[in-house]
């Protein structure tokens, strides 16, 4: 038997951190809710979760430099990230996507989408939350100058990144 699935939410407004653990919850996810973003990333920095749901507007540390300094190491560097924010504008989605987040929903929102989003998310492969990092795992293999880094699912070439796919 697999362990339930760990989120956590990150999101000042209790009202709707409650209401996506509530939801989470109710699809057998071990949910866990903080509402300031200085607090997450020690959290972040501490624990290992299975998907990281993100508002981009919260005390402490934003959105976006809560989802750029998970990115950057410990142990939820590979985790999906899902930004949940008021914030509409393309221009923002962008910049939450390109901050790291590997998607974005708008407030207000259905939660059949926002549990859709996370089961879609959550089915993608990675290592779970208990095991040891991917880069322990599977070390980048490198041969005559061509690196393999299976944990990253890249390839470079004398130091630059090749593009495998169309």
């Amino acid at each position: 038997m697999t362990a339930a699935p760990r989120v956590l939410v990150v999101e000042d407004e209790r009202n709707i951190r409650d209401l996506v653990c509530l939801h989470l919850g109710l699809e057998g996810y071990t949910c866990e809710g903080l509402a300031n973003g200085q607090e997450a990333l020690a959290r972040a920095g501490r624990e290992r979760f299975d998907l990281l749901v993100l508002d981009l507007m919260i005390p402490g540390l934003d959105g976006v430099a809560l989802c750029r300094a998970v990115r950057r190491g410990g142990p939820n560097h590979d985790v999906p990230i899902l930004m949940l924010t008021a914030r509409r504008e393309e221009s923002d989605k962008v910049v939450g996507l390109e901050s790291g987040a590997d998607d974005y929903l708008t407030k207000p929102f259905g939660v059949r989408e926002l549990v859709a989003r996370a089961r879609a998310l959550l089915r993608r492969p990675r290592q779970p939350a208990g095991a040891a990092s991917s880069e322990a795992a599977d070390p980048p293999l490198t041969i005559h100058g061509i690196e393999i880094d299976p944990a990253r699912r890249r390839v470079r070439v004398e130091g630059r990144d090749v593009d495998l796919t169309d």
